[in-house]
């Protein structure tokens, strides 16, 4: 059985609920932008979010894009 939650990593997700997406420099943060990263790969190692790379445009590449998994656990 995995453990529950904390809060803030349930906030982020609830934020992510709200914004669909988040990378550096998208406009919010949690805390900080280390802090809202790390909390999301902790998020990523349990298999709630997911991180990739993201094209938006002909020539234009998103790095490290966290969304909500498919299959949220929570």
């Amino acid at each position: 059985m995995s453990r529950p939650l904390g809060k803030n990593q349930q906030n982020l997700i609830d934020s992510l609920k709200e914004h669909d997406f988040w990378y550096n420099g998208c406009g919010w943060v949690w805390d900080t932008h280390s802090n809202t990263q790390r909390i999301l790969d902790s998020l990523v190692k349990r298999g709630l979010v997911t991180l990739g790379e993201e094209t938006i445009g002909p020539r234009s590449l998103r790095k490290q894009v966290y969304r909500l998994a498919d299959t949220e656990k929570t």
